[in-house]
């Protein structure tokens, strides 16, 4: 098991022993939020070559940033754009693409509010190489999180995760896995925090 798969399970751990609560903190129903993240990961990359197949492990770090809305107390749904920037050798990969998620958030007491997520994104690739031209897909995203508000109109984010990507880095017949820690703010335009 590697450091970044203990780290995610630590994480993922605490997150689900966190005790449920019946009055509780939780997200004002059609609340508005802006989100920024910022995510820190480890890919392991697999690429099927004519001479047998060859694997990578590249650490990238990305930017999402987009807009939430919340259904409920519990269901948010978001849409980010995502730029990842990644660097493999000589190699300079950007990323950019969008994403949509979906979060469920459970009612915790005290003031931190535990969440699970899954998300599906597109990908466009700009680099110094001819082969990394295709579309890259990632899902799914799967994540596990805490929000502590403060406020009730911000709330620091922070998350552990995985996701699967198909075409990685945007070349043909790549996978990659990636387990990834992030973090982020919210602010809430419309809505926030209530008991």
């Amino acid at each position: 098991m590697t450091k970044t798969t203990r780290l995610v399970l630590a994480v993922s751990s605490v997150v689900l022993l966190v005790p449920i609560g019946a009055n509780a903190v939780s997200i004002q129903p059609r609340t508005v939020e802006l989100d920024a993240r910022f995510n820190f990961q480890h890919t392991g990359v697999s690429v099927d070559l004519p001479a047998g197949d060859d694997n990578y492990g590249v650490t990238i770090f990305d930017l999402d940033a987009g807009v939430g809305y919340f259904v409920n107390s519990r269901v948010e749904l978001l849409g980010a754009l995502v730029v990842f920037h990644s660097s493999i050798d000589n190699l300079d990969i950007t990323n950019f693409g969008l994403k949509a998620s979906g979060y469920y958030h459970f009612n915790a007491s005290g003031n931190m509010i535990p969440y699970v997520g899954l998300g599906l994104g597109l990908l466009t690739h700009g680099g110094d190489s001819d082969f990394t031209d295709q579309t890259e897909a990632i899902f799914p995203e799967l994540s596990v999180g805490l929000r502590i508000p403060f406020e009730d109109i911000v709330s620091m984010n922070v998350a552990a995760g995985y996701r699967h990507r198909f075409s990685a880095f945007g070349i043909e017949d790549a996978s990659g896995n990636d387990f990834f820690m992030g973090f982020g703010i919210s602010f809430f335009l419309r809505g926030g925090v209530g008991e």
